[in-house]
């Protein structure tokens, strides 16, 4: 697993900062869709104090949020490469094919990595299990270097599911400033039934 070199209790820390920004990107979205005013300046604020916490205590990750039909929560992994990624991916048990395109994959195993990296260039799709069900992810080569991980939306809320253990792997490789308190902002945070998101202080990791 690609998680074994890290401590559990950075594993932890780590998906409980991002999973609380994908939960508030959620939430926000829904006040928008509901027009739901109250308490929505509040949050827009917590929520950029946030992203900006976020970048200071990780180095390997990039997150952006962008609005086109809905809120949604963009990643981008830093200073990597397209074939570190894959080799990850290969690593991951439940990546099923990595190919291309959806319609040309190959099972993503070691001795197929050659044939995948050659044909591939700006992009990859991934297929993976995410409980029973079949989902996927696509890894887009930006201009600047980063590479774009397009999640499922379905999965991305379990830290089980491979790209968010991607995620998991890039905001622990380097370590982290643990001293940036992500958490205490968040749950100043209000939700659209006026509850506070709570977070709990330990918990075990998931590797």
């Amino acid at each position: 697993m690609i998680l074994e070199a890290f401590e559990e209790e950075d594993i932890h820390e780590f998906n409980m900062d991002l999973l609380a920004l994908v939960n508030m990107t959620r939430s926000l979205d829904m006040m928008y869709r509901e027009m739901e005013s109250a308490g929505l300046m509040e949050n827009k604020a917590h929520y950029k104090r946030c992203f900006d916490l976020f970048h200071k205590k990780y180095r390997d990750i990039r997150l952006e949020s962008d609005v086109k039909d809905s809120l949604t929560l963009k990643v981008f992994f830093v200073g990597t490469s397209m074939e570190k990624l894959i080799d990850l991916a290969i690593g991951l048990a439940h990546i099923r094919d990595i190919g291309p395109s959806s319609t040309k994959v190959y099972p993503a195993e070691p001795e197929n990595r050659d044939k995948i990296m050659s044909r591939i260039s700006s992009g990859a799709y991934l297929r993976f299990f995410s409980g029973s069900k079949s989902r996927s992810m696509f890894l887009r080569r930006m201009p600047n270097g980063d590479i774009q991980m397009v999640y499922d939306p379905e999965s991305f809320t379990d830290p089980k599911s491979p790209d968010f253990q991607l995620c998991t792997y890039h905001g622990c490789l380097n370590g982290f400033h643990r001293e940036i308190d992500i958490l205490t902002e968040a749950s100043q945070f209000i939700t659209i039934n006026k509850s506070r998101f709570v977070f709990a202080d330990k918990g075990p990791a998931v590797r």
